[in-house]
Order: structure tokens, then sequence, then C-alpha cells
């Protein structure tokens, strides 16, 4: 999923702004509600708008939030296999470097 450290702070920071957005829609939401619950909407018709505009905002959240996990976890999965391979390059790593030094150790001329 990721090709480079590039893509993937590009990946970070579009989840960051998608997180900066749903917050904000929440903010309204809650604005919306306290208004509602406050009894600041007299006239019905505008209160029914209102609950409709709330409806349309959760279900649309609800969206969003579904898409977003669904992000992570790709993200999260791509992360753990990225692990992975660092973890199998390093214990190569280390695989080589200990047969060296027994070499180095076993070997009858001294290498310089």
């Amino acid at each position: 999923m990721f090709e480079d450290i590039t893509e993937r702070k590009q990946m970070q920071k579009k989840i960051k702004i998608y997180q900066e957005y749903l917050e904000e829609l929440i903010k309204e939401l809650k604005t919306l509600r306290e208004e509602r619950e406050k009894g600041m909407f007299e006239d019905i018709t505008e209160r029914k708008q209102m609950q409709k505009k709330i409806k349309i905002y959760q279900e649309y959240l609800e969206e969003l939030v579904k898409e977003r996990t669904l992000q992570l976890k790709e993200a999260n999965e791509q992360l753990k296999k990225e692990i992975t391979i660092h973890k199998e390059y390093e214990e190569a790593i280390q695989k080589s470097q200990q047969e060296f030094a027994t070499l180095f150790k076993n070997s009858p001329e001294a290498m310089v």
C-alpha cells in the first residue's frame, strides 16, 4: 500500500485532515443539538428541518467513521507488514554479522 515514507506521510496528513473535518462536523452537530435542547427552535417547521439536518449529519458521520476506520485498518495492516519485513532484515543482518565474527575468530591468518 505505501511505497515509501513520503506516501505514508501523505496518507497520515490526509487522515489528519479527515479527522479534523470529522471533529468540526461533530462540533456542529453538538451545537445543533444544544440549541434544540434549549428550546431555541420555536417554529415547528424549523425544528423539523433541523431534525432532518441532524439525521443527515449523523448518517454522514457514521459513513465517514466507517470509511476512516477502514483506512486506519488498512494502514495498520501495512505497517504490521513493514514491521515484519524490517524485523526479518534485522535478523538476517545479525545472523550475517555472527557468521562473519565466527569466520574471523576461526581464521588461521590475521585479517587486515
